[in-house]
């Protein structure tokens, strides 16, 4: 199933189709596929925009956030350095919270880390804060 989804998230289909496949490869399988979900990842358009191709309508693009899925639900310990490398950067915009849940469940010290050091970016903190309470 993720070799076939993994071919259909390259093809020219909308935003929302394109989201919905990055959704879909949130598994463990996916980790094989790694580095091209990074850099589709790091890629992917932000904000609004056509989510369709040669469509001038825009729309709120939802692909990166689906890419966020795809790699919080993929991760291995041996990735989590990617993983908060890209939590960290400010330039990822409003998928960074979605990055966050696979630190908050880890138990290595690297995570446990860059919790703490994420707790004070005002981007992360709520998300980071509302897992405390539970």
């Amino acid at each position: 199933m993720v070799p076939i989804l993994m071919k259909h998230l390259q093809l020219p289909y909308s935003d929302r189709t394109r989201s919905g496949i990055a959704r879909a490869l949130a598994v463990p399988a996916a980790g094989e596929y790694w580095d091209f979900l990074v850099q589709q990842y790091i890629n992917a358009k932000q904000g609004k925009g056509p989510v369709f191709p040669g469509e001038e309508t825009e729309f709120v693009l939802g692909f990166k956030e689906g890419l966020a899925c795809a790699l919080s639900g993929s991760v291995t310990e041996e990735r989590l350095p990617d993983l908060i490398r890209l939590a960290k950067d400010p330039s990822n915009g409003e998928s960074r919270p979605l990055l966050i849940g696979p630190l908050m469940r880890s138990k290595a010290a690297i995570s446990r880390e860059a919790v703490e050091e994420l707790r004070h970016d005002p981007q992360l903190a709520k998300e980071i804060n509302s897992w405390r309470k539970k």
